[in-house]
């Protein structure tokens, strides 16, 4: 790295890292790249300027493995108990109460884990529309 100053350079040597062992795992590959010095002239003033890039690309399998698989197999498995006979009520609501517990834990973790943003991000919208299909079913097979 260099930085200017009225014409004389001064090299400035050093490295961005990032210490994992009091924070939680990174989300995102982070690779940082070189942007040229610049210099500019501004009212008659040449000023230089040097920066870098950071280019952050977030992480999808764990995701993937942690949050839309199970979720979905959890939506799978409610399907099941429309297999259960009619007459069998307490084998269906357990097999149904079980899922929407874990659906509910599911979300929870997730909404928990998630950044703070204003809007629902869309894995939670996943999360929510899990357990909505799962209590569908739970309210369908529900003999009143």
């Amino acid at each position: 790295m260099a930085f200017g100053v009225a014409g004389n350079w001064i090299d400035i040597v050093g490295q961005v890292t990032y210490d994992n062992t009091e924070q939680r795992e990174l989300q995102y590959n982070v690779e940082l790249g070189e942007s040229p010095v610049k210099e500019k002239s501004y009212f008659g003033f040449n000023i230089s300027a040097f920066g870098w890039r950071i280019t952050l690309k977030r992480q999808l399998g764990s995701h993937v493995i942690a949050t839309y698989l199970p979720t979905g197999l959890f939506v799978i498995a409610s399907w099941i108990s429309f297999l259960i006979p009619p007459d069998i009520v307490p084998g269906r609501m357990t097999l149904l109460v079980t899922l929407l517990l874990m659906e509910v834990n599911t979300f929870l973790t997730v909404a928990n884990e998630a950044p703070r943003t204003p809007r629902m991000s869309s894995m939670l919208i996943w999360c929510f529309s899990c357990i909505f299909i799962v209590r569908k079913h739970f309210l369908k097979r529900k003999n009143f």
